[in-house]
């Protein structure tokens, strides 16, 4: 089974510039190091940033964010 997560932040004034390449970087390493990460994406706006990631397990996705 397949499960989609998605995630969305408020940011605050200001810190836009910093947050988006550090969440750019943490869908990459989804993608690239867990195996049950299917598609990752980044929605950035102006004042929010969004993510949406599809996992092949929910018990997957919570033992590669432990073995990191």
């Amino acid at each position: 089974m397949m499960y989609a997560v998605t995630a969305n932040s408020m940011l605050r004034a200001g810190t836009r510039a910093a947050c988006l390449p550090l969440t750019i970087d943490s869908a990459q390493t989804s993608l690239r190091l867990e195996p049950g990460c299917h598609h990752f994406d980044v929605c950035d706006g102006a004042t929010d940033t969004a993510v949406s990631e599809v996992v092949q397990s929910r018990a997957g996705r919570c033992d590669a964010q432990v073995r990191r």
